[in-house]
């Protein structure tokens, strides 16, 4: 008996399972419930993906590439030559307070002035007694116990004209001269700086200078409150390293002194001093033609 042409397709139909509505909705159950049980995983956005990709190159790179050496500040290389040196002073017993007191001056000297600085007790002894070594030598201002009194009793007649107080300038002398470094009592060292400013207010020309820089301040606003030496040209004039010529420390303090007289004059100005060094100049070409 011959079938007919789609009996296959009936053969192929009837030998599919037959779900029912609840079996497919059991089915479909089943199916949510093993994808909602597997972990999801982290989506990796493209952000992370570069920065990811950028480490990993970059650590390629630094493995590869030679270690580089450290680089130092010229400052840090060649730090600036001390004013003075505890061989300078060789009368003294080395101290922990001596080289302390040492190493203020220095830095001190060469340090620039903060922002607004308008004069510090402590600082304007130091930076003085630094100018001072740099002028005449650390070991000729320093070496000896009357040199290093001479030096302090100095600079306390020039801080008093800039407008210290004297018990200002007596507690000053008292912390940071090297002359008191080693007095072992507080009270030696007060009395040590009190001895250098009695000495220098007692002098007329300190005293006069004190009212005339105080009449000054008075007509003159801006220089309210001014301690510095240097704004009342109180300070020793330093020479510039190119003007120096040898080194200080084989300079007598006279010649190193006309040599600061010498380059203040070229630089601030001598009318009738040039006026005789141009005529002289002119006699000796043979006068003007």
């Amino acid at each position: 008996m011959a079938t007919p042409n789609n009996a296959p397709g009936i053969v192929r139909q009837t030998t599919n399972p037959v779900t029912t509505p609840n079996q497919q909705t059991a089915q479909r159950s089943q199916n949510i419930v093993q994808r909602t049980s597997q972990p999801s995983r982290p989506a990796v956005t493209q952000p992370q993906v570069s920065a990811t990709r950028s480490n990993v190159a970059r650590d390629a790179i630094s493995n590869t590439r030679p270690s580089q050496p450290h680089q130092t500040t010229a400052a840090a290389v060649n730090p600036p030559a001390p004013v003075v040196k505890k061989s300078d002073l060789s009368d003294i017993k080395a101290s922990p307070e001596l080289n302390a007191r040492l190493q203020g001056i220095n830095k001190a000297y060469h340090s620039k002035d903060p922002k607004g600085y308008r004069g510090e007790a402590t600082r304007e002894y130091q930076r003085e007694l630094g100018r001072q070594c740099v002028m005449h030598g650390g070991k000729g201002r320093l070496g000896t116990y009357e040199n290093r009194k001479n030096a302090d009793h100095e600079i306390a007649s020039r801080m008093l004209i800039a407008g210290f107080s004297e018990k200002q300038t007596a507690q000053t002398i008292a912390q940071a001269s090297p002359n008191a470094a080693n007095i072992k009592s507080q009270d030696g060292r007060k009395a040590y700086g009190q001895e250098a400013v009695k000495k220098a207010a007692e002098l007329p020309h300190v005293v006069d200078k004190m009212r005339e820089v105080q009449a000054g301040k008075k007509q003159n606003p801006s220089l309210k409150g001014e301690k510095r030496l240097k704004e009342f040209n109180l300070h020793t004039q330093v020479a510039k390293p190119q003007q120096q010529g040898r080194a200080v420390v084989d300079r007598s303090p006279r010649k190193a002194m006309q040599q600061a007289r010498s380059h203040s004059a070229r630089k601030f100005g001598n009318r009738s001093a040039g006026m005789v060094r141009s005529t002289g100049a002119r006699r000796a070409r043979g006068g003007r033609h």
